[in-house]
C-alpha cells in the first residue's frame, strides 16, 4: 500500500509536509510516500520543498495548476492527482491510503485488515462539513 498526498506549493503546506515527512520517517512510511506537488505555471518548484522532497525515501511528482477554473480551491489536489494517475497508469492497480499533509501519526498503524478487500474506507467528516454544520 502506498500513501498518497496532494498539496500546493506554498509555505503553509510545505511545514506541514516536512513535519509529516519526519512522521512517517520515524514509523517507517517514508518509503511508501506518493507526494503530488501542485504549483504555479512557470515557476520552478520551491527550495524549500524541494530539498525536503530530494532528501527523504518519498516518491514525488511535479505538476502545474493549469485548472481552467480555479474557483474552489480544494479541486487543486484532484487536479494533480488526475495528472499522476494519467501520467502513472500502472497506479491504478496499486492501493492507496489518501491523506491531506496535515496527517500524522501518534503510534504505529498496521494496515493488513484494511488490504485483503475491496473496501473502500473513508473518514467520518459530518461533524464539520455536513448540511447541519453549514446551515449553523
Amino acid at each position: 500500500m502506498k500513501t498518497l498526498v496532494a498539496f500546493p506549493d506554498i509555505p503553509y503546506y510545505n511545514w506541514q509536509v516536512l513535519v509529516q515527512i519526519n512522521n512517517f520517517v520515524k514509523f517507517g512510511y517514508a518509503d511508501q510516500m506518493v507526494y503530488v506537488v501542485v504549483k504555479q505555471p512557470g515557476i520552478q518548484l520551491s527550495s524549500q520543498i524541494k530539498g525536503v522532497l530530494d532528501n527523504t525515501p518519498v516518491e514525488y511528482y511535479v505538476y502545474d495548476d493549469d485548472r481552467e477554473r480555479k474557483n474552489y480551491p480544494s479541486s487543486l489536489r484532484l487536479h494533480g492527482i488526475r495528472k499522476l494517475f494519467t501520467e502513472k497508469p500502472e497506479f491504478s492497480g496499486e492501493t492507496f491510503f489518501y491523506v491531506d499533509p496535515d496527517l500524522i501519526f501518534a503510534k504505529a498503524i498496521s494496515f493488513g485488515v484494511l488490504l485483503n478487500n475491496d473496501t473502500w474506507y473513508v473518514s467520518d467528516t459530518k461533524s464539520y462539513i455536513d448540511s447541519t454544520y453549514i446551515k449553523s
